[in-house]
């Protein structure tokens, strides 16, 4: 599927929801949810599983921004989303729910062997993978990292090369290392 065909599903998930004005507050969801913290190499990562598991079709997982948590980045699409298929959704070190750990590495490689280690924290052998922004990278990093667990993958506004954002970026994050 292409970028555009993407786009499509995802406006087409948003618009049958109800969201935005008709049926369903943003964020609200008749499907059950089941929420938890998962123990994964120090850390207490924050997690939902929304919908239900449907056999043959194995879950979406939803990798947030940078600064995001899951209510900001996929608040609004994650109950159309679930109406057809299981999603699980968490944050990664640092965001939301999930504590920041001052020792622990805090890279789009960790985040993606954490993603991993959620998934089989969960018991999840294969899994579809949508990320936005950050999100994005981690998802490519998982699928590099870890391509046996990877059906599908969905980017939205991710980088997949440094030279692919502004010189600015890249010296506005090392002056906020100082």
């Amino acid at each position: 599927m292409n970028v555009i065909g993407v786009a499509f599903l995802l406006f087409g998930a948003i618009a049958s929801s109800g969201c935005g004005g008709r049926g369903l507050a943003p964020g609200a969801s008749n499907q059950p949810v089941q929420s938890g913290y998962a123990p994964i190499e120090g850390l207490r990562i924050y997690f939902e599983i929304h919908g239900t598991a449907i056999p043959d079709r194995p879950p979406l997982v939803l990798l947030h921004g940078g600064g995001d948590t899951i209510k900001t980045s996929y608040g609004h699409i994650l109950p159309a989303l679930a109406r057809t298929r299981q999603v699980i959704a968490f944050e990664q070190q640092g965001y939301g729910h999930t504590a920041d750990i001052a020792d622990r590495p805090f890279s789009f490689e960790q985040s993606a062997d954490d993603t991993a280690a959620l998934l089989d924290y969960l018991h999840i052998e294969r899994a579809d993978l949508f990320g936005f922004s950050n999100g994005g990278t981690i998802a490519l990093q998982v699928a590099i990292r870890h391509p046996s667990i990877v059906r599908k993958l969905v980017l939205a506004s991710a980088l997949s090369k440094r030279d692919g954002a502004f010189p600015w970026l890249w010296e506005a994050i090392a002056r906020a290392r100082l």
